[in-house]
């Protein structure tokens, strides 16, 4: 369990040396179209062939990045890592084999998550809330524009013109994204739990609500959420998923209440 001190110490050693390779690591996040997994595996997006899932086989990684991958989000042929301290990665992915970093934003924050809908990214950056990204060239990554930048925000998944927050103590928050450059912060659910991962379908949102399970959520009216059911689960819950329905400091929340250890 990380403590401020040994977070920032950790920071002054990453800059001072930089990571030139690597192997293996905590597995933290996948996403998967069609035949190929992409993984984040420690510092790194890793390729997996799973046209056969009973074999999937390793066929390429990017280069390290300078933190842990946290989440991946996926858009045509390019690949979006939120990369803890390292913020948003842009990876191109055309070449499975050959997966390329192309682009990089460093956010002020910890990349949680990580959202894309279209040409725009929507960052879950820690201790800053949400930061919204234009990604028109991948290259170079714009920020646009923040919402809820007093909340910590673990994840982000965005339905229609909403932005869906899981947001710690704060639990669910809702922005309103009609306009990227200018989200809108516009509705909550408080719920008894610590929110740490959220996926919507349809007008439902699902809440990975740590101890207290996962929290159903109708989110037919984006600004007023309305609690339709929560399920307890043997243990905490980090990640949903809708297939599966039941202080800015700088740093990450206290060890009590982190989603995982470092």
């Amino acid at each position: 369990m990380l403590s401020q001190s040994r977070f920032a110490a950790e920071q002054d050693l990453s800059a001072a040396w930089p990571v030139v390779g690597k192997i293996g690591g905590p597995t933290q996040a996948v996403a998967v179209p069609g035949n190929y997994a992409y993984a984040g595996v420690g510092l790194q997006l890793t390729v997996l062939d799973v046209t056969n899932p009973i074999t999937p086989t390793e066929v390429g990684s990017t280069t390290p990045f300078p933190y842990f991958v946290e989440d991946i989000a996926l858009n045509g042929n390019l690949a979006y890592a939120a990369a803890g301290g390292a913020g948003l990665r842009v990876v191109d992915i055309s070449d499975p084999a050959n997966p390329a970093e192309v682009g990089a934003w460093d956010s002020p924050g910890y990349a949680e998550g990580v959202d894309v809908s279209g040409s725009t990214a929507y960052l879950a950056d820690g201790p800053y809330g949400l930061r919204v990204v234009d990604l028109s060239d991948p290259v170079y990554p714009t920020p646009v524009g923040a919402a809820y930048d007093m909340n910590y925000a673990f994840g982000v998944a965005v339905s229609g013109h909403y932005a869906y927050i899981a947001a710690a103590d704060a639990s669910l928050l809702v922005a309103d994204i009609s306009d990227p450059a200018l989200p809108l912060e516009m509705g909550a659910l408080d719920t008894r739990g610590y929110a740490q991962g959220v996926a919507v379908a349809g007008e439902v949102a699902y809440l990975a609500d740590e101890w207290d399970g996962v929290q159903t959520v109708d989110v037919s009216g984006p600004a007023n959420p309305v609690l339709l059911s929560s399920l307890k689960t043997p243990g905490k819950r980090a990640r949903t998923s809708p297939l599966q329905p039941p202080t800015a400091t700088g740093t990450r929340p206290s060890s009590r209440r982190r989603r995982r250890g470092r």
